[in-house]
């Protein structure tokens, strides 16, 4: 993390939102119990994640069925366990939530919550079904929380998430949900959750703490910036949990241009 890398990310106009605490087990040994909220979460956790809820929301005004990606620089920084985590804060407050696995290269999504994945967003797109079984939303997961599993992994997933019968999906679904939420795989790896962009209301960028080097947000805020696409905000990821907010910012250096909220793995 040079200076010079330092100061060009500082410059980003990206507002901060808040901080959300880890836990003390290793990013390794992590559970689904421990990365996923549920009832025995840490108290702090569920808390962080209800302000930054509302954080979103302040940042995300508008009407209708908000949709949102989310995405990372590099494999490895906790986009995914956020992307749940995220989606059911907000079913939590009674709103319809559909999250989407949009990661057609090396999903997950369905591993965390134990579900079929014979059938999925890819099928949709392509219009492709092994059998008479085109049933992909797997409903209620949890309260008001439904989800959509990538499906079998496609030969061409930049193509089918740039489609129009991508489009046609999320102007579908938008009528039936409050918000949608959508985990793709990262930006510095391939460009799919860029071709996003014009049918979303933003992008939420998961940095994972002491592993995101600062090159590398720079890249990925470069592509952005190609992209024509400004984050609502970053998602600080893995940070050790702290009781003195003002002592971390101090330490930490993040300054008013940051959105910075972490959580989970």
């Amino acid at each position: 993390m040079n200076q010079k890398s330092k100061e060009k990310t500082n410059k980003t106009s990206v507002k901060k939102l808040g901080f959300v605490g880890k836990r003390k087990s290793s990013f390794e040994t992590l559970s689904f119990d421990n990365t996923i909220l549920a009832e025995g979460t840490n108290f702090n956790i569920i808390e962080a994640y209800k302000d930054l809820r509302t954080n979103i929301l302040f940042t995300s005004r508008g009407t209708g069925c908000r949709k949102f990606v989310v995405t990372s620089s590099f494999p490895s920084e906790g986009k995914t366990t956020n992307s749940v985590n995220i989606a059911i804060t907000f079913a939590q407050t009674g709103k319809k939530v559909l999250l989407v696995d949009g990661d057609l290269r090396k999903p997950k999504i369905h591993k965390l919550f134990n579900l079929s994945n014979k059938v999925g967003l890819s099928n949709v797109l392509s219009n492709v079904f092994d059998d008479d079984n085109h049933e992909f939303v797997h409903k209620n997961i949890r309260e008001n929380l439904d989800v959509v599993t990538s499906g079998h992994i496609p030969p061409n997933p930049m193509e089918l998430l740039s489609s129009d019968a991508m489009e046609a999906f999320v102007s579908e679904y938008e009528s039936k949900y409050d918000f949608i939420i959508i985990d793709t795989p990262p930006v510095n790896v391939v460009s799919d959750s860029l071709v996003l962009s014009s049918f979303v209301t933003g992008y939420l960028l998961v940095v994972r703490a002491n592993y995101t080097e600062f090159q590398a947000l720079d890249m990925t805020m470069a592509k952005f910036e190609i992209a024509n696409i400004k984050p609502l905000g970053i998602i600080l990821n893995g940070v050790a949990e702290v009781t003195n907010t003002y002592k971390y910012k101090k330490k930490y250096k993040y300054t008013d241009t940051y959105i910075s909220y972490r959580a989970g793995r």
